[in-house]
């Protein structure tokens, strides 16, 4: 992200594990930006989902819909050029979270930089 003014924004990642066929996988999940990670550990979903998030960042600034794609996905516009993510009760309704709440998912706050865009920050 380089050239790039960055923020760090606070986000909460669901963290679950799941068995199928004998073999456990686990995952990282952001309800705000709806990215996953997964891996055979803890470490290597961590690690999958930082390469998913820069990869959307990546993308999403290369294509000018970064913050497009933020306010589709929920994240509200609070004036004075702000933006914040949705919290996890409001995605609630959605299928993906409905889902991974039957998993008894750990909620993890991160924080991770974020790109400043058309001179928004992160409330």
């Amino acid at each position: 992200m380089a050239n790039i003014n960055v923020q760090e924004v606070k986000l909460q990642l669901l963290y679950f594990k799941e068995e199928v066929e004998g073999d456990l996988t686990h995952y990282f999940y952001s309800p705000a930006l709806d990215l996953y990670g997964y891996g055979d550990t803890k470490k290597d979903a961590e690690a999958s989902f930082q390469v998913h998030l820069e990869e959307f960042i990546r993308y999403t600034t290369h294509e000018g819909t970064f913050l497009s794609e933020l306010k589709r996905l929920g994240w509200q516009d609070k004036g004075k050029k702000q933006v914040s993510p949705p919290s996890i009760a409001d995605k609630f309704n959605s299928q993906s979270v409905q889902s991974l709440l039957k998993k008894q998912p750990k909620m993890y706050p991160q924080k991770t930089s974020m790109p400043v865009c058309d001179g928004y920050a992160y409330a």
